[in-house]
């Protein structure tokens, strides 16, 4: 019964509105993919917040884009979510601040909903930011213990969950 709901949620907010202007190739779109895991109840809420962000696309003067998301895997407690977005750019002028702002109110929205940061592509520098938040400052402290002694020279995903001053530090007392 949740996969058939499920699918016809999917189907039923597949936002697509030109996403490339008939007269235009596809060499000015950019393009996101965030996947989540997030529980049952909360998953229809989430994707009738992202698929308002129809309306951050046009405050930016973006005409042309397309907002859609599917659901891969289902677990006990929730499920995992995968949402697409893609717009044309040539019409705007600053496209990666466009960007920037739309996926970061997307995250925030997924945060808010009670989603997770990424399902099982990890956190790197781009989602850093929402670390702490997530997992709190117990969480980050046990990062640090695990990375201090399984990467002494801070070799592997330099600077990925924690800023230069912080990597500085742990390499220090080392």
């Amino acid at each position: 019964m949740a996969t058939n709901t499920f699918e016809k949620i999917c189907i039923s907010i597949l936002i697509f509105e030109n996403c490339v202007n008939k007269k235009k190739s596809f060499q000015s779109v950019l393009n996101v993919k965030i996947e989540i895991i997030l529980n049952f109840a909360r998953i229809l809420k989430l994707i009738v917040g992202l698929t308002l962000s129809n309306l951050l696309c046009l405050a930016r003067g973006i005409l042309h884009y397309m907002i859609t998301c599917r659901v891969t895997q289902t677990y006990d407690a929730g499920s995992v979510v995968y949402f697409y977005f893609a717009f044309n750019y040539g019409s705007i002028g600053d496209p990666c601040h466009a960007y920037e702002e739309i996926e970061e109110a997307a995250r925030n929205e997924i945060l808010a909903s009670g989603g997770s940061l990424s399902h099982h592509h990890g956190i790197g520098k781009v989602r850093k930011k929402w670390y702490r938040e997530q997992v709190s400052d117990q969480g980050v402290q046990l990062f640090r213990a695990i990375k201090s002694n399984l990467d002494p020279k801070n070799i592997f995903a330099s600077q990925n969950l924690e800023s230069v001053a912080a990597t500085s530090e742990l390499t220090s007392k080392l």
